[in-house]
């Protein structure tokens, strides 16, 4: 999945509602909402302090013409992270350690 630094700007000052992504490994289209239910979240370290939670986008939503599939991916400044689930198995989005490329396995 070839993921751009203008893609990410994108998503973490404009925040769309709704964005489609195609995904070459599985061949489709994603259809992802803005999922809001994190807005409020607090997150502590193994250390007990708050860890500050800026510019994280997280989305959810299904895989074109698959009803029965659940995706979650999630935006940083940086990186992106996620998921893709359906009935061949379960699959997810990470970067390539020391690389700006992604992998979907």
């Amino acid at each position: 999945m070839y993921y751009t630094k203008n893609m990410n700007y994108v998503i973490q000052h404009r925040t769309p509602n709704n964005i489609k992504l195609f995904v070459p490994g599985i061949n489709k289209n994603l259809f992802l909402y803005k999922d809001n239910s994190t807005d409020d979240l607090k997150v502590l370290t193994s250390s007990g302090k708050p860890f500050e939670k800026t510019n994280i986008v997280s989305y959810r939503g299904i895989i074109e013409g698959d009803d029965n599939s659940v995706v979650s991916i999630t935006f940083t400044q940086d990186d992106i992270n996620g998921m893709i689930a359906n009935d061949n198995g379960n699959y997810v989005i990470c970067k390539i350690k020391g690389s700006q490329k992604y992998i979907i396995y």
